[in-house]
């Protein structure tokens, strides 16, 4: 596509989205009005009904111009996640192609690791029961918002062939929103141990990523955890019936299990990566 038939898609697409936002807005004045001046409840409950398609118009009006945007170094996956779904809902608009989107975070659950400071591991896990510290990154107010592995695939099934799911967007994730601190604390009474945890601002991964260049684990993500943070409204999930079933402490309970009984929870020592960190952090200390 050259960038003038681009330019000129957007265009259509922005007018389309804006017609069909004036268009919902006057059919609900009408009907308003049409209910006040016949007192028909039942002409008013249509208008009422009507403001869900207003909504849905308006955020697929803001949709289509944050898709049309081009991506920058700050919002890369950003943009592409809304151009993907605002192009499966005009298919779905369009051409009635079956098409129900789940925007998925923060899954956990057996055939993986817990998220920590490195990325995705399991020695953070053999520290925490062994009363050795664990890096939290941050202030330990960074939002996530966590999903059982099976809730998100019950997720998957529940909406498939559901005919009031189609065309719509949801967000997945789980019933709690968790601090990082209340996360690394359900780990802990999982464990049934006390949290030995150290704070460390996240600005300081970014800066002081040299100090890993070369170990065995890095820490790049003690930054971009932080600094990526993120919470969902899944309402709109909710309206459908749908239900999560694994709170939190359950669902490490059954991934703790499954990792030990295959043997993967990576033994840690005195010397670990977090040791050097907060020997240097020391040595940082004394020489200022």
């Amino acid at each position: 596509m050259t960038s003038h038939s681009y330019r000129q898609a957007a265009r259509e697409k922005r007018r389309a989205s804006l017609i069909s936002v004036l268009a919902v807005s006057c059919l609900i004045l009408l009907k308003v009005t049409a209910g006040l001046l016949t007192g028909s409840l039942g002409i008013l409950a249509q208008a009422a009904d009507s403001v869900l398609d207003l909504v849905a118009s308006v955020l697929a009006f803001f949709a289509v111009r944050v898709a049309d945007q081009p991506p920058d170094t700050e919002h890369p996956y950003g943009h592409g996640k809304v151009a993907c779904d605002e192009f499966l809902t005009e298919q779905y608009r369009k051409n009635g192609r079956p098409v129900t989107s789940l925007r998925l975070a923060h899954p956990y659950g057996p055939r993986d690791h817990m998220l920590y400071t490195t990325g995705r591991e399991s020695l953070f896990l053999d520290r925490m029961r062994r009363g050795r510290t664990v890096i939290i990154p941050g202030t330990g107010q960074t939002r996530m918002h966590p999903i059982y592995v099976k809730d998100a695939a019950r997720a998957f099934v529940y909406v498939l062939g559901r005919t009031e799911c189609m065309g719509k967007i949801y967000n997945l994730s789980g019933d709690e929103i968790l601090t990082l601190d209340e996360y690394f604390a359900s780990i802990a009474r999982v464990l049934g141990v006390p949290l030995v945890a150290r704070r460390i601002p996240h600005e300081w991964f970014r800066d002081n990523a040299q100090l890993w260049s070369d170990w065995r684990r890095n820490f790049d993500f003690g930054y971009n955890w932080p600094y990526y943070e993120s919470a969902f409204d899944v309402t709109a999930l909710r309206q459908t019936g749908f239900r999560c079933q694994t709170d939190h402490d359950s669902g490490v309970a059954l991934m703790m299990e499954w990792l030990d009984s295959n043997g993967l929870v990576e033994p840690s020592s005195d010397k670990d990566e977090e040791d050097l960190i907060f020997d240097h952090l020391t040595s940082m200390d004394g020489d200022s």
